[in-house]
């Protein structure tokens, strides 16, 4: 039997180079240490949000990883001189489930946990960029400073 190389199931991307998706899950990962090499590494509690995409052959799943920390403070983006929220932060705004006025709040009120409930962000169609990994090549991961929902249709 010939021995046949395989067509890789890219993303699909429109015109302006923005990709669809849905939020099919969220799962809250416990700070857990892993073996790298001969060193270990902590790494913090985070959350994990899957996003089924279209691909050229059949969907897909992408991930992305964020802190569970919200916060007011803008930190300096690596890499370049621009500042900005943490993941979790950025993306909840772009999101539209926090404003700018309601971080403030959660600033005053001095609360040990928000009233946020990420699980309603289930099910929410999206758009997002993504940008080529910086850690791996030949890997695209998606661009959090992208990301908008999209209107229930």
């Amino acid at each position: 039997m010939p021995l046949k190389a395989k067509i890789a199931n890219k993303i699909v991307a429109d015109d302006n180079g923005y990709t669809m998706g849905e939020i099919i899950d969220i799962n809250e990962i416990d700070e857990h240490t892993e073996k790298e090499g001969k060193k270990e590494v902590t790494y913090a509690s985070q959350f994990e949000f899957l996003i089924a995409v279209e691909g050229t052959k059949k969907q897909t799943l992408l991930r992305f990883w964020t802190g569970q920390n919200i916060n007011s403070e803008k930190f300096e983006n690596e890499g370049d001189d621009t500042t900005d929220y943490n993941r979790l932060t950025r993306f909840l705004l772009n999101m539209g489930v926090l404003d700018a006025k309601k971080l403030s709040e959660l600033d005053k009120a001095k609360l040990e946990e928000s009233e946020l409930d990420l699980e309603a962000l289930r099910g929410q169609k999206i758009q997002f960029k993504m940008n080529k990994s910086i850690k791996r090549k030949g890997l695209s991961v998606i661009d959090i400073k992208s990301i908008k929902p999209l209107p229930a249709k």
